[in-house]
């Protein structure tokens, strides 16, 4: 996911002087729901950025990544699904972009 996801060409294209959304830290928080074999089947956004254009990044940077190989089958439910939030952290003073996994209780 780390490799797709590109949230500066995004804000370079809507805030070139950097003033109108990347004057803050942004964090998305999507929720994702994958099937046993990796697939994507589904993925939400849970808590927004407050920019919507950077939310989009941010499952786009999901359906560009699939399949994930080999999920272990301990994580399916009895549905065959494996769902977790994921978080993606734009920092905007240091120009940097981290993912992080959200360890939150289905």
């Amino acid at each position: 996911v780390a490799q797709v996801w590109d949230p500066n060409s995004a804000l370079a294209a809507r805030d070139p002087n950097g003033t109108m959304y990347a004057y803050k830290d942004r964090i998305t928080v999507v929720r994702v729901t994958l099937d046993d074999r990796g697939q994507l089947k589904d993925v939400q956004v849970e808590k927004g950025s407050g920019a919507d254009f950077l939310d989009v990044t941010a499952m786009e940077a999901f359906r560009r990544a699939q399949p994930f190989v080999n999920p272990p089958k301990g994580l399916a439910d009895q549905r065959g699904e494996i769902q977790f939030a994921f978080g993606f952290y734009l920092e905007v003073g240091n120009a940097g972009m981290r993912i992080f996994r959200m360890n939150k209780p289905q």
